[in-house]
């Protein structure tokens, strides 16, 4: 995929940054920016990194980070 356009990065931090800035303010949970992979599910794996992405301090702790090691995960 090739990277986004100017334009994109512009809204997509201002996004990001207006939504921190709640979302912190509030305690709600946290906001991830583009590069965050989150594993929607497997067999096969889907994976998605949206521009940006808000976790609700609720879930928060089913959510674990996760690397890529070959077909595993650690």
């Amino acid at each position: 995929m090739a990277p986004a356009g100017q334009r994109h990065g512009r809204i997509a931090m201002n996004l990001a940054t207006s939504l921190n800035g709640s979302v912190r303010a509030r305690r709600l949970g946290v906001v991830y920016t583009a590069e965050t992979g989150f594993l929607l599910a497997t067999a096969p794996d889907t994976a998605r990194a949206p521009d940006v992405a808000f976790v609700a301090s609720q879930i928060r702790m089913i959510i674990r980070d996760f690397v890529n090691i070959g077909n595993r995960r650690a």
